[in-house]
Parts: C-alpha cells; structure tokens; sequence
C-alpha cells in the first residue's frame, strides 16, 4: 500500500507559544490552515507511523520542539 501524502505547514515565528522554538503542523493536501499564522513548507510523502496514526485520529498533526 502507498503511503499517504500530507502538506506541511511550519508556524511564523511570531505566532509561536513561549517556549518553544518551532512548530509544525500535518494536513491532508487541499486542506489549508491560517495562513497568517503557517507558511507552507511541502509536501510529506513518506510519513512517520506516528503522524500518519495521529492523521487518522484527528485529520491533523501538530507538533511543537522546545526551545
């Protein structure tokens, strides 16, 4: 079976919680966030087992690396 594809977004700088250097965040393709708030990176084409679990459950993947 393929595996699915995703868009990725990475949040602005500005936008980000305290604490925390970066964030991303997974989308099924077409599926666009705030763009005020994400910039669009590309596309994911070979998942992770976790995103791609995750993706199922809640139709997103956000994650955030601390600073």
């Amino acid at each position: 079976m393929r595996a699915p594809v995703y868009d990725v977004y990475q949040m602005k700088v500005r936008h980000l919680p305290d604490g925390v250097k970066s964030a991303w965040l997974r989308t099924w393709p077409g599926e666009k966030p705030d763009l005020e708030r994400w910039v669009f990176m590309g596309r994911e084409r070979h998942p992770s087992k976790i995103t791609v679990k995750e993706m199922d459950a809640h139709g997103i993947c956000y994650s955030e690396s601390a600073m």
